[in-house]
């Protein structure tokens, strides 16, 4: 059976880590929420498979900042804790301590030093702007007025996931054309170079000129 590490904050309000066994990660899930914690993250303890979606979703980073699977990820992870009663700095400092690559950790150090100096986590996100776009921050700045940061946040995870998608969707139907696209291409430079060549004989005995892409 596949092992699972875990985040999750505990009936009495802290944050746990651990590994579980389980058939799959919405088991996992299953089970922590029976045990009457709130999960946060589940995913693979096999570090080559924990780390390929990380790699299928490389291409879709903006330059030099976080991939929209990373910034899904966080901020899925931190409206969970808010919305589970931690306050923000709490929550950006174990989201910094259990952060899947160094990339992300560098960019949630520099958020949360910037929300521990008095700044609003709005404008942390606004000093940031390679990775977080302006909808981002707006959702955010208007999420923080209101009073409404945690249900905001939740918002904006279900937005980054469904455009995340309809990315990997696009992507994929894109993939089959290029496919046959590149077959037909080769098959008219095999026709030219090899088949075509064969018939240059005949052609020529019957005084006909050869077809100009033949003659190239």
């Amino acid at each position: 059976m596949p092992s699972f590490r875990f985040k999750a904050i505990s009936a009495g309000g802290e944050v746990t880590t651990g590994v579980m066994d389980a058939p799959s990660e919405r088991a996992v899930v299953e089970k922590l929420r029976r045990q009457g914690s709130i999960p946060i993250r589940a995913e693979p303890a096999d570090s080559a498979r924990a780390a390929l979606p990380g790699l299928l979703n490389l291409r879709l980073s903006r330059r030099g900042g976080l991939s929209r699977q990373e910034i899904a990820g966080f901020t899925r992870e931190l409206a969970i804790m808010l919305g589970a009663g931690q306050d923000l700095d709490r929550a950006l400092r174990f989201l910094v301590e259990t952060a899947p690559n160094a990339r992300v950790k560098a960019v949630l150090g520099t958020l949360r030093d910037a929300v521990r100096d008095g700044a609003p986590l709005a404008v942390a996100l606004s000093q940031e702007g390679r990775s977080f776009s302006r909808l981002y921050v707006g959702m955010v700045r208007a999420g923080e007025s209101g009073g409404q940061l945690a249900p905001t946040l939740e918002r904006l995870a279900l937005m980054l996931e469904r455009q995340r998608s309809l990315a990997a969707t696009v992507t994929s139907a894109m993939i089959y054309p290029a496919l046959l696209l590149l077959a037909a291409i080769g098959s008219i430079a095999l026709l030219l170079t090899d088949v075509l060549p064969q018939f240059v004989p005949l052609f020529e005995q019957n005084g006909v000129a050869l077809p100009r892409p033949t003659r190239i």
